[in-house]
């Protein structure tokens, strides 16, 4: 989908550029709806490509990590409205192999995947105890489904389900398994079918199983001097519904719009959505959640609130090379999707500051946001 936008006043795009340079992103892109009503804000800033002197655009695609699982949250969602599953009953009723292989898995209930409070292990923890994780070999070869949860065949619990909570790849992992055999389809069509379709958003796509146009923005890790560029890394078919997705910002915040006014699910599905269970601070997502008071998380949705009273409602995106933002404020309606390539960097102190200047707060002394 092809946004219409306005361009930042120059001290906005100074804010950015500065803090950008300053977290050692090669380059990003945000997109704002500040809630007027007018064409949202656009800010381009630095390169997707710094080798070859592309600079970042609106238009270039981003994979978007993690944000994937508010796509498959609001098809199970859809799933259940449905009667195709129920939120309560075991996982192992539909996945029954999955019973065989980790006989507690098969015992979880579909809510405690989605609210991260199943006590699965991270599978992709298991990787990262595997020598060069980051190494094309692994992270580009197409893997099929029971290597997948081959990974899983010797973890332990981390705790009895719902127990306690972690955030867990696992999770969203099996719940895409789950909503294809449910449906007895693809991830990738029910994606087009019940989503991307719909909302006409032609860019957002499923890299698994769907062919990108266009080259993606160049992925890059952090070094001595700032980053260092890398080859595609991301394995699409490894994260399938735990991080699969691509996207430009545009697509991403016409998605915003109707996940978060409802036009997606309608209210009552929205709401459960948001049937916040509080977070220790300290357990949140390594995606620069600090300096902050409140954090819980929903039916695959994340809420977090800031030491200065700022509510963000949405989820963050990491995967290898890119960092991705899709974040509401509910108290001024406003919208930002923020696409990043360096792998874990600070893209939501950007996106923070942003959302301060828009709405007119003064911005933060360094290293106090």
């Amino acid at each position: 989908m092809s946004l219409s936008y306005r361009e930042p006043g120059p001290e906005l795009q100074r804010l950015v550029d500065s803090l950008r340079e300053e977290a050692r992103i090669p380059g990003c892109v945000i997109l704002v709806d500040d809630g007027s009503g007018s064409d949202p804000t656009g800010i381009e800033s630095g390169y997707s490509d710094p080798a070859n002197g592309r600079p970042a655009t609106l238009a270039e695609h981003y994979p978007v990590g993690s944000v994937t699982k508010t796509f498959v949250a609001v098809l199970t969602m859809r799933a259940w409205q449905a009667g195709l599953l129920d939120l309560d009953e075991p996982l192992g009723l539909h996945l029954p192999e999955l019973a065989e292989l980790l006989p507690i898995a098969g015992e979880i209930p579909v809510r405690l995947l989605l609210n991260h409070r199943s006590g699965l292990p991270n599978y992709s923890l298991v990787l990262e105890g595997l020598p060069r994780i980051v190494d094309e070999k692994l992270l580009t070869c197409q893997w099929r489904e029971p290597e997948i949860l081959a990974l899983l065949e010797k973890a332990e619990p981390l705790y009895a389900p719902g127990a306690g909570w972690n955030y867990c790849n696992t999770n969203y992992l099996l719940l895409g398994m789950l909503l294809e055999r449910v449906h007895s389809r693809d991830l990738a069509t029910l994606l087009a079918e019940e989503i991307t379709g719909p909302l006409g958003l032609a860019d957002a796509l499923y890299m698994a199983t769907q062919e990108v146009p266009g080259p993606l923005a160049v992925p890059h890790l952090s070094s001595r001097d700032g980053y260092r560029a890398i080859p595609e890394l991301h394995a699409p078919t490894l994260w399938r519904g735990a991080g699969a997705i691509v996207s430009t910002a545009s697509d991403l915040l016409a998605y915003s719009r109707a996940l978060f006014s409802a036009g997606l699910l309608g209210a009552q599905l929205t709401a459960a959505m948001q049937d916040w269970e509080d977070v220790e601070l300290s357990r949140g997502p390594d995606v620069g959640l600090y300096n902050i008071s409140e954090l819980a998380f929903g039916l695959g949705l994340l809420r977090y609130v800031k030491n200065d009273g700022l509510e963000f409602i949405g989820h963050h995106g990491g995967i290898v090379g890119y960092r991705a933002e899709l974040l509401w404020l509910p108290r001024s309606r406003m919208h930002i999707v923020a696409l990043g390539n360096r792998h874990k960097s600070d893209l939501g102190r950007i996106v923070y500051a942003v959302a301060r200047h828009l709405l007119g707060m003064p911005q933060l002394p360094r290293g106090a946001g």
